[in-house]
């Protein structure tokens, strides 16, 4: 049985912890959104993060040595870099999130050193490994020496050329991405996270009509096409995902007009815990009921028509799974990758469980699309959960 280690990547964010939700009620173009990051910040983090190698590596060889006493001593020298981490991004809860995942690992690892159970701190020790690759993905590598800040959000994006959908039939959306300037942002200063440059979330004001489509580059610099054909008549939200060379993972909404907008009663906040699609049965639960603020582990078990479990889930988009949720204000998104290994060949296989780490920053419900791929076919399986404050 494998088992995937998630961590919840929220938009207007990236997405690696807990949620950082992306509002589209916010101006993500206008620089006074941008998350702060001085250069000395940015340089403590850059050291933490070679902090945190050391001490994984030096945690590798005690362990490999079977010198487990020497483990506690170890993990309480890593404890004080990750909270100064944590407390450098305390505004950015996707760093935060997985800050405190990887504390509940080293806990995990320290009473494995106790027990002097080699097997356990071995599988602690590559979500250890994993955590801390994920970490420096992350935190800010670069800063703009001339403002000394980092950009969260500064690309805006735009659809031209369309003017209002039509359910039912094909559409070639071209989105067009500019900087804080207004320069446009072309394939080149854009960051590759999971074997893509730009990833779209759409998804209709129902909720219950989600695509995630990847453009290509149009003749005109910085734009981006794709043929999209909408299932409903309302309105659309696209949350354009990018990383910009030297920044952080950012979620731009653009809204797209439909033929028959709803209002917030026609989103149906069904509970679905066990998700149903093309043979396909997911199953969702959580240690403790959802709570604003609250952290929370989540597991997803993925079976197929007669129950048994699925072992055979195939790499999509260099994971074994993908997880988007959206909220019943049509205006946040959260998006989840793999914290664990993640597949290094098309042949590797995965399933059937899937855990995650969640802590809501706001109440409400939560529509959530599983997405795996399994015979060759993408699979999004809906399911639903609601948000206590």
């Amino acid at each position: 049985m494998k088992t995937l280690l998630l961590t919840f990547l929220v938009g207007t964010s990236l997405s690696m912890a807990s949620p950082v939700f992306a509002h589209g009620d916010e101006d993500v173009s206008n620089p006074a959104h941008e998350h702060e990051s001085s250069e000395q910040e940015s340089s403590a983090a850059s050291g933490s993060i070679s902090k945190l190698e050391s001490g994984y590596a030096a945690l590798a060889d005690v362990v490999k040595g079977g010198k487990f006493d020497q483990i506690h001593e170890l993990v309480e020298g890593i404890e004080p870099t990750l909270k100064a981490l944590a407390d450098t991004h305390k505004d950015d809860a996707t760093i935060t999130g997985a800050v405190t995942q990887l504390a509940k690992v080293l806990t995990d690892l320290h009473e494995a050193g106790d027990a002097k159970d080699a097997g356990k701190a071995e599988t602690e020790l590559k979500k250890l490994e994993s955590g801390i690759k994920l970490l420096k993905a992350r935190v800010p590598a670069e800063v703009d020496h001339e403002s000394h800040h980092t950009t969260a959000n500064s690309l805006h994006a735009e659809a031209v050329g369309l003017d209002t959908l039509k359910s039912g039939q094909e559409s070639t959306l071209t989105l067009k991405l500019t900087d804080a300037e207004g320069k446009p942002v072309t394939m080149t200063g854009l960051e590759e996270v999971h074997t893509r440059k730009v990833h779209l979330l759409i998804v209709d004001d129902t909720l219950s009509d989600y695509h995630h489509l990847h453009p290509t580059e149009g003749a005109e610099a910085g734009t981006y096409i794709t043929p999209f054909t909408p299932k409903k008549e309302g309105a659309y939200k696209v949350w354009v995902n990018v990383v910009p060379v030297g920044m952080s993972q950012q979620y731009i909404p653009v809204e797209l007009k439909g033929e028959k907008p709803c209002a917030e009663s026609c989103i149906e906040k069904t509970v679905i815990t066990e998700g149903v699609q093309d043979g396909l049965k997911a199953s969702l639960s959580f240690e403790k009921p959802l709570m604003v603020g609250t952290a929370d582990l989540g597991k997803i078990s993925i079976t197929d028509n007669d129950g048994k479990p699925v072992t055979d889930l195939e790499p999509v988009m260099g994971a074994f799974a993908h997880i988007v949720a959206f909220y019943d204000d049509f205006a946040t998104v959260a998006h989840v990758h793999p914290m664990g290994e993640e597949p290094k060949s098309d042949d590797q296989r995965g399933g059937p469980e899937l855990s995650f780490h969640l802590q809501p920053e706001k109440a409400g419900f939560l529509k959530i699309y599983v997405q795996v791929k399994r015979g060759g076919k993408d699979i999004f399986i809906p399911m639903g959960v609601n948000i206590e404050g």
